[in-house]
Order: structure tokens, then C-alpha cells, then sequence
């Protein structure tokens, strides 16, 4: 283990994490799986980091001396939320031990990784030991991509992945189009996901790879609008070969200047971040607008913008189409300035929103179809006897108003219950 990593790992979290048992009352559960709904006045009840129980609350359930007992009275519990694009953030920017808190002050109880590093296969181990405070962590290994790959390269590749146990395999760019098959190949025969970025924005392509998810929204666009009558059976073979979609849309609305200064600076968690990571996004902004200065090129950044603008708002009814017909559809914000580890996350579902999605679809969403991408619905993603006791309780109905995920009363991870300020304070 890398030096750096094991400090890391001993100054995060000096002590071992005791499971306890736990039992959550008079809490309105969302469940998340099946038709909407909601159980209300139940009582949760959760050992070694487990639902035991879901039954209807009665008084005596708060007496219950062998359980630490969590007051949910009008409160609202959800599935703990699942950011499925996070690139880790330099450590020079953003130290690994704040972006873990931020992420789980907000609700994030699951990470899928875009881009791991060999070090963060003990990192995620340790996690699941339960010896570092953070999200549960999905990583994924990059295809080799450069000029001198060869279908050799990407088979060794790819057995090393699974033999080191990487949750996935990510395509980032750069292969030919036989090498893009041969990589497809060889992870259908060793049982690895490929996820990761359309070749040659060809949604066609990924289809015919049968790429386990698709990352961000341009190739699933491109192919509505070459013929948007098809691509009703384009959906119909997304759906039978089980692939999701990714669209990542605050990434592209941030750069592509879809917001105000002042909107950006009143995004979700703002006020969280650390006054060094916000002035560095700061710098990262003025020094792009710069390069638009002189008037012609200020023509160019307006007709840029104007393009985002139309992309995202023809995106919004494909994304619409593509819930309605029952494709299985990711949520996250992706790196970027102004996102907010975590927080950001509700950016993401206030565009879905604006997409014409419902609230419970998009709970769903960021929760029990995660899950389902990694084949662990059985495991976790909705609430219910047996599944892992990552669940988040929030002071208002999601239901009624999505903005409400970010009324975030106390976050439970692997059974243990904490509170977001005292996360943030630490």
C-alpha cells in the first residue's frame, strides 16, 4: 500500500467502526421499489448494518433497551443516494477525507468511480472493512488507448481486472473500431462490465457491444435525432440488453454557461465547500470567460451557449421518452466546478425535474436503479428486510418537492447513524 494511502487511511479514521444496533420510529419510509408509496409510522429496525424490520410503529419500540433508538417523527427515509459518475478530486484541491463527508453529509452512501487508481482497490476494501468513514466505493480500471494498443493489451487488461477484483472496466477513447469489439469481447468472457463513453459517439456502436452504461448525453441525442421514428427500437434494445444511461447534464449546462454567476454561487452546498475549493473554481471561470474577450469571440461564446441551450432543452423530452418507455437511467452531476461533492447531486435531479420527470422517479433513479447496475437490487436500493442499512432521513417529503432531499436530518451508513453538521465539522 502506497505511503500516502496508508496515512491517508490511519489519520481518517484512527478507530474501527462498531456496528450497532439500531432502530429508526414513527418514520415515514419511501421505500423506492415498485409503485410509489409510502409506509407511514413505521418502525426501522437495523442490526450490524442491516434492516431486520420494517413493521408499524407502536410506543413500546422507543423503550426498547437493545436498540439506540433514532426519533423519526414526521421525518421522511429513503434509500441512501448513489452519485454514479465521480471522478476522485485532486488531493491538492480537495483532500480525499472532505470529499467522503461531503458526499455523505448530503445523503451519498455510494460512489461509482470513472477513472480508479490501483491504490483505491485497498481504499474501497477499507471501506468495506468499515475502517474509513466514506461512501461505499465502486471503482473502475481505463482501457489502455494509446497509438501502440493491440487486442493482446486490452485481453491482459481486462483478466487483470478481474483478477484484481475492479468493479468495471471504463472506455475512455482511442481504440479502432475492431479493437473497441475486441475489448467488448473479452470482458463478456471474463464477466466484467464495460461502462464509459460511447465510440465515436456512436450510440449504435455501444448497442452493439452491448456496453453496460453509457456516459453522458450526446451519443443518446445525436441518435434521436437522426431518425427520432427508430428510435423507438432504439429503446427496445437498450432495454433488452439491460444498458443505462448516464447523461451527466450539470456538467454540460455549468460550462456550457447555462447559469449566472449568481446561480452558480447559490448551488446546492456552496455554503459547504471549502473557501479554497470555491475560489479555485473562481479562477477556472474568470480564466475561461477571459478567453472570450474581444467581440468576435464573444459572438462565438454566444452561439456556444445558445447550442447548450438547445441540446439540453431537445434532451429533455428524449430523457422523458426514455423513462416513460422504462430504459434504465443513472443519475449524476460529474466533476466540475460548482459541483458540489454530493450536494450536487440534488442539481442534477432539479434538471431531470425540469425534464418532466417525476420526484419518485427520480428517487428511484439515484437509488434502486444504481443498484441495479451493479446486479446488488437483492443487496441494497430500496428499503425493506434484509438490505444494507444505508438510508437517509430527511425533514421533508422528497415526494412533494425533490428540493427536499437536501433537508437532510441524519444519514445512516452500514447502521450507524450520524448527523451532516457533525460530518462537516469533523
Amino acid at each position: 500500500m502506497p505511503k500516502k494511502l496508508a496515512l491517508f487511511i490511519f489519520c481518517l479514521f484512527a478507530r474501527l467502526i462498531f456496528a450497532q444496533n439500531l432502530v429508526i420510529t414513527n418514520i415515514n419510509v419511501i421505500p423506492v421499489e415498485g409503485a410509489e408509496s409510502i409506509l407511514k409510522n413505521q418502525s426501522v429496525f437495523i442490526s450490524d448494518g442491516i434492516i431486520t424490520s420494517v413493521i408499524p410503529f407502536k410506543s413500546s419500540h422507543s423503550k426498547d433497551k437493545k436498540f439506540t433508538v433514532v426519533d423519526g417523527t414526521n421525518k421522511y427515509l429513503i434509500p441512501g443516494l448513489a452519485d454514479m459518475h465521480v471522478h476522485f478530486p485532486d488531493p491538492k484541491e480537495l483532500r480525499s477525507e472532505i470529499f467522503f463527508k461531503l458526499n455523505l453529509a448530503a445523503g451519498v452512501t455510494y460512489l461509482r468511480s470513472m477513472r480508479g487508481e490501483p491504490s483505491h482497490l485497498a481504499l474501497r476494501d477499507s471501506i468495506n472493512k468499515k475502517l474509513i468513514l466514506a461512501p461505499n466505493l465502486y471503482i473502475s480500471t481505463s482501457l489502455p488507448s494509446d497509438s501502440t494498443t493491440t487486442a493482446a493489451d486490452l485481453k491482459k487488461c481486462i483478466i487483470k481486472a478481474k483478477e484484481e477484483k475492479w468493479d468495471f472496466v471504463k472506455y475512455l477513447s482511442g481504440l479502432t473500431p475492431a479493437l473497441f469489439g475486441s475489448a467488448a469481447l473479452y470482458c463478456k468472457q471474463n464477466n466484467i462490465k464495460l461502462a464509459g463513453h460511447v465510440f465515436n459517439n456512436d450510440l449504435q456502436i455501444a448497442i452493439k457491444n452491448s456496453q453496460a452504461s453509457i456516459e453522458h448525453y450526446q451519443s443518446i441525442l445525436k441518435e434521436y435525432r437522426r431518425d427520432s421514428i427508430h428510435f423507438n427500437e432504439t429503446m427496445k434494445q437498450l432495454k433488452e440488453k439491460n444498458m443505462f444511461v448516464c447523461p451527466t447534464l450539470s456538467f454540460y449546462a455549468i460550462w456550457g454557461m447555462q447559469f449566472s454567476n449568481q446561480e452558480l454561487n447559490m448551488r446546492n452546498g456552496m455554503d459547504k465547500a471549502p473557501e479554497k475549493l470555491v475560489e479555485g473554481w473562481k479562477n477556472d471561470f474568470r480564466k475561461y470567460t477571459e478567453n472570450f474577450d474581444s467581440p468576435t469571440k464573444q459572438m462565438e461564446f454566444e452561439k456556444g451557449r445558445m447550442k447548450t441551450k438547445k441540446n439540453l432543452a431537445d434532451f429533455n423530452h428524449v430523457l422523458k421518452i426514455m423513462n416513460d418507455n422504462k430504459v434504465m437511467i443513472l443519475l449524476s452531476p460529474d466533476e466540475s466546478a460548482y459541483n458540489v461533492p454530493g450536494f450536487a447531486l440534488l442539481e442534477e435531479m432539479k434538471l431531470y425535474k425540469r425534464a418532466g420527470l417525476s420526484n419518485y422517479d427520480i428517487l428511484k433513479i439515484s437509488t434502486y436503479n444504481a443498484a441495479c447496475f451493479f446486479g446488488a437490487q437483492n443487496e441494497w436500493g430500496s428499503i425493506s428486510k434484509n438490505k444494507k442499512a444505508n438510508l437517509v432521513l430527511l425533514n421533508k417529503n422528497p415526494l412533494e418537492d425533490i428540493e427536499n432531499v437536501k433537508t437532510v436530518y441524519g444519514i445512516i451508513l452500514g447502521g450507524i447513524f450520524y448527523k451532516p453538521e457533525t460530518l462537516l465539522k469533523n
